[in-house]
């Protein structure tokens, strides 16, 4: 395996459970968007969750609907694997992480 998954071991144990350890090196972790693109999408998101805690209602409110935004086009973007990863390192489950961008 050409990648070094010490430090996402929920990736690799998926990896190890379905049997891809061989093919570890093909896996589409990102498919809609460049790493550059993805990068660009979570500096946008600290922007708006920055703006997401200010007095101003309207700003709020607006962020919180561009955040749902930018959730959803992240998550389709990235592997099933990375998605529970990220679960993991933020001790959340799918309801949980659901449950922040919900309308």
């Amino acid at each position: 395996m050409g990648y070094d998954f010490s430090k996402y071991p929920s990736i690799y144990e998926n990896i190890q459970s379905v049997n891809l350890t061989d093919r570890a090196d093909r896996i589409m972790w990102i498919s809609n968007l460049s790493r550059s693109e993805a990068a660009i999408k979570l500096a946008e998101m600290s922007i708006l969750l920055q703006s997401s805690v200010m007095d101003n209602v309207r700003l709020r409110k607006l962020a919180k609907n561009e955040a749902i935004n930018y959730h959803q086009e992240i998550t389709r973007g990235i592997h099933a694997f990375v998605r529970e990863q990220v679960w993991d390192d933020l001790n959340m489950n799918y309801e949980q992480v659901n449950a922040m961008y919900v309308k």
